[in-house]
């Protein structure tokens, strides 16, 4: 609904950009904006059929659920009942809170075959994390990069707690939930499982439809059967599409340029090999020159607040830094690694959790807002550290909130920090 209306204010206000939902179910189903004008349709059923050919074709698609469409109309129906059982408002507390963590799973990408050889290697986070960054044993604080062989127990101690990633998986079976409320957090799971792999590929999904749209539009008017008029009309709406931002990356420009440079310098047969099997973590890490990166002018900037007003600043600019920070960032597609580490932080049945921190600080409104959500959940205090710069200097915090007011102490600060000794790329 909220896309929606945003798209719909957008057509009003005279950015008629072509839209459209798909998904990846068996047929593909494709969803039209009906006030798309000709030029527009043609362009987007275009772009619609490269993402059905990326979405059947890519690896990271393989093992996605293909009855997405009925498994939605069944939760559908399961959530309204649960509406007229419970009421409105509780219902929206779950869903909003099982969706401020929707984020926060443990997707397989990749799954073991049931037989035969050449299995695919399973792919999880933790296999990620050691692409994101060079990692020390030392430096890893509870052996979650570098599993650690367990110490011996002693009979009169209690087994430890396993940090857990998967903070939605963990709190649907220990947290103190009702039987709906499990059921709607694990509505939100699956279909977080469902969209991961979008996520995952978001660059290169988006970069090939443009790619492809944009060959077939140009045949169609090649071969009459399109007149110049549409085709002027698919010229100003593909501009549109891949225009530049002031102020994010945009994945139809990015991608469909690095698809165009891939098949210059290496021919047709290797874009199809690449669609096949490769991630925008990877995709942005051997394909994206730095030489194309100044061509697409790519930069970092901060936003820095006075009293008076905003001031947006480039803070880096320098091609084989911006390209570092790309491809720290799209190892886990942007989501912060937060893990549960003790579900009895200071024997109150505290839920404590740590930031395995990257470079990239938490935003702190949303941060607040998750604490309350997870808390509503959990009935129990919730702590959370995590590293902030403050002054430019790195300190480490411990967050927590009991239900009514946020607190919060400082640690210690980076030069004697045990929790992570990572700069910030900015």
């Amino acid at each position: 609904g909220r896309d929606y209306e945003k798209a719909r204010t957008q057509y009003e206000r005279g950015y008629p950009l072509p839209y459209e939902v798909v998904l990846n179910s068996n047929p593909c189903r494709a969803y039209l904006m009906s006030t798309n004008v000709f030029a527009g349709y043609i362009l987007t059923i275009a772009h619609v059929y490269a993402h059905n050919d990326f979405m059947k074709n890519n690896l990271y698609f393989q093992h996605s659920r293909r009855d997405i469409i009925p498994a939605a109309e069944s939760a559908y129906e399961r959530v309204r009942k649960y509406i007229q059982d419970y009421g409105i408002e509780e219902v929206e507390k779950t869903i909003d809170a099982a969706r401020a963590l929707e984020m926060h799973i443990d997707p397989k990408f990749l799954e073991e075959g049931a037989s035969g050889e050449g299995k695919s290697k399973v792919i999880s986070c933790e296999s990620q994390l050691m692409d994101l960054r060079d990692k020390k044993e030392e430096d890893d604080e509870f052996g979650f990069l570098f599993p650690k062989k367990p110490p011996k127990e002693k009979k009169e101690e209690k087994k430890k707690f396993i940090p857990r990633k998967d903070i939605l998986q963990f709190l649907i079976e220990e947290a103190p939930l009702e039987e709906w409320q499990k059921d709607i957090l694990t509505i939100v799971r699956q279909q977080s499982l469902y969209f991961a792999p979008n996520y995952r590929t978001k660059i290169m999904n988006e970069g090939w439809a443009t790619f492809w749209h944009e060959k077939i539009v140009r045949e169609l008017f090649k071969r009459k059967l399109i007149g110049a008029d549409e085709y002027g009309k698919f010229i100003a709406i593909n501009s549109k599409v891949k225009a530049r931002s002031k102020f994010s990356i945009n994945p139809y420009l990015i991608g469909s340029e690095v698809f165009e440079d891939i098949e210059q310098r290496f021919g047709r047969e290797k874009i199809f090999q690449v669609r096949r099997a490769y991630s925008d973590r990877f995709f942005i890490e051997e394909f994206l020159t730095l030489e194309m990166i100044k061509k697409l002018n790519l930069f970092i900037y901060v936003r820095k607040e006075t009293e008076e007003e905003e001031i947006y600043e480039v803070a880096e600019d320098r091609p084989e830094e911006i390209k570092k920070i790309l491809v720290a960032r799209l190892g886990l597609f942007g989501t912060p690694i937060i893990v549960v580490k003790y579900d009895n932080y200071k024997g109150n049945g505290g839920l404590y959790l740590n930031h395995l921190f990257d470079g990239i600080p938490l935003d702190y409104e949303y941060m607040v807002k998750t604490l309350e959500h997870i808390y509503y959940l959990w009935k129990k205090p919730v702590y959370l550290r995590t590293n902030l710069f403050i002054k430019d200097m790195l300190t480490c915090q411990l967050f927590s909130f009991d239900g009514k007011k946020i607190l919060s102490r400082k640690l210690c600060k980076d030069s004697e920090c045990r929790h992570t000794k990572i700069k910030s790329p900015l």
